[in-house]
């Protein structure tokens, strides 16, 4: 899979386990390789390590004003 956002940008993925859970994430890239997306995870508050194969879907958070 092909990572659309840039390190900075915010994403929220669809992500399944090792352990086969699904989860939605929001996630903070900090960088990544071939295998691995490197980012802070939102859901478990924390700096985590996401295989690209184990990640089904992605989506770029976009800002909304309010008001």
């Amino acid at each position: 899979m092909h990572f659309h956002q840039k390190p900075s940008e915010l994403a929220d993925i669809i992500y399944i386990n090792k352990n086969n859970e699904i989860t939605q994430r929001r996630i903070k890239i900090y960088g990544e390789n071939r295998e691995r997306i490197i980012a802070y995870c939102y859901l478990r508050k924390g700096i985590r390590s996401f295989t690209k194969e184990q990640i089904l879907a992605q989506f770029p958070v976009q800002n909304r004003k309010l008001g």
